[in-house]
């Protein structure tokens, strides 16, 4: 089922929300994707640019919370951090599959638990804490 934007996942700022946006289409496609006879590829294509796109995107948004002196910065770089790390440990493991021609075990990957979690939970309990910078 696809992830919905809807509005109390508003941080209030143009520029972060909208990038909001393109995160969770990319993520549902990942994961319409993985419903696709001989999927591997296109999974991986679809990772890596989300990949990417969220390193941009974590770029652009701790350039916002410098420019208006965020408190949590710290705290939220390395939550940046941490999903960029699970994303590229993600990446590895459908490339050694497509690599020896396995099917992706979505379940085994834990793919869209990681990639649902990471977007709301990230968005909803991390980035939120920025709304009143911008209301």
């Amino acid at each position: 089922m696809p992830i919905v934007w809807k509005k109390e996942m508003a941080v209030h700022n143009q520029i972060i929300d909208d990038e909001h946006k393109l995160l969770i289409c990319l993520i549902n496609g990942v994961e319409i994707a993985l419903r696709a006879e001989n999927h591997g590829m296109m999974v991986l294509f679809l990772v890596r640019e989300l990949k990417t796109y969220t390193k941009d995107h974590f770029s652009a948004e701790e350039k916002i919370m410098l420019d208006h002196d965020y408190a949590g910065f710290s705290e939220h770089k390395r939550a940046h951090q941490d999903i960029l790390q699970q994303i590229q440990a993600l990446e590895e493991s459908i490339r050694k599959a497509v690599e020896n021609e396995q099917a992706l075990d979505a379940e085994e990957l834990n793919l869209i638990g990681l990639l649902r979690s990471w977007i709301i939970d990230h968005v909803l309990q991390v980035d939120l804490k920025m709304r009143p910078l911008f209301d």
